[in-house]
C-alpha cells in the first residue's frame, strides 16, 4: 500500500472489523425476524464481496471516517436494542453494554472476567459455560437460546446470544464480540 502508514493499514483494518459487526447484526435480524421483504433486505445488506469492493475503492475516504463508523457502530447497537458483550481474546469478558446490564441486571464491574456467567440461569449454566469453553479454545461459532436471570426482577428473560471472532492483521483473533437478543 503505497503511501499508507501503519496507522493508515490500522484503521482500514478497524474499517473493516466495524462492517463485520454490522453484517452479523444484520444477519441476527435475518435469524430473527421472518417476513421475507426484511429477509431479503438484510441479505442484500450483507453481501460481502461487494462490501469489500466498496472498500477497495474508497479507502482514502474510509480512514476519514473511521471515528465516526465506531461512533455509528455504538449507535446501531443501541437503536437495535442489542445486550453487546466485548471479550478478549481468551474468552474474559471485558466490556458490557447498557442493554445487557438491563436484561441481567449486573453491573459491568460485576460481569467482568468469567463472572458474566453468573447471570445464566443455574438450568443453563454449565451447558454455557462449556459451550462458551469450547468457542474460545477451539475458535468454533457460538449461537445458543439460553436465560438470564435478571439480578434485580429475579425475572428469567430467554435470550438468543451469538459470538464472534474479530481478527487482526495477522489473521489472529483480536478479540471476541457477543450479542444477545431477547426472544420470545
Amino acid at each position: 500500500m503505497d503511501g499508507f502508514t501503519s496507522e493508515d493499514i490500522k484503521l482500514v483494518s478497524e474499517a473493516i472489523g466495524i462492517l463485520t459487526t454490522l453484517i452479523f447484526i444484520l444477519k441476527l435480524l435475518i435469524n430473527s425476524y421472518k417476513t421475507s421483504t426484511l429477509r431479503k433486505f438484510v441479505l442484500d445488506l450483507c453481501d460481502l464481496p461487494s462490501l469489500i469492493q466498496i472498500i477497495n475503492k474508497r479507502q482514502s475516504k474510509i480512514f476519514n471516517e473511521i471515528k465516526l463508523q465506531g461512533k455509528i457502530n455504538t449507535a446501531i447497537v443501541d437503536i437495535l436494542d442489542l445486550a453487546q458483550s466485548l471479550y478478549d481474546s481468551n474468552g474474559m469478558c471485558i466490556k458490557v453494554n447498557r442493554k445487557w446490564v438491563s436484561i441481567t441486571g449486573m453491573p459491568e464491574s460485576e460481569a467482568l472476567g468469567n463472572n458474566w456467567l453468573l447471570a445464566v440461569h443455574p438450568d443453563y449454566k454449565d451447558e454455557i459455560s462449556e459451550k462458551w469453553d469450547k468457542m474460545v479454545k477451539l475458535k468454533v461459532p457460538f449461537e445458543e437460546i439460553f436465560i438470564y436471570v435478571n439480578r434485580v426482577t429475579a425475572e428469567n428473560i430467554k435470550v438468543k446470544a451469538t459470538a464472534t471472532d474479530v481478527l487482526n492483521e495477522e489473521n489472529e483473533r483480536e478479540f471476541i464480540l457477543g450479542f444477545s437478543v431477547v426472544i420470545d
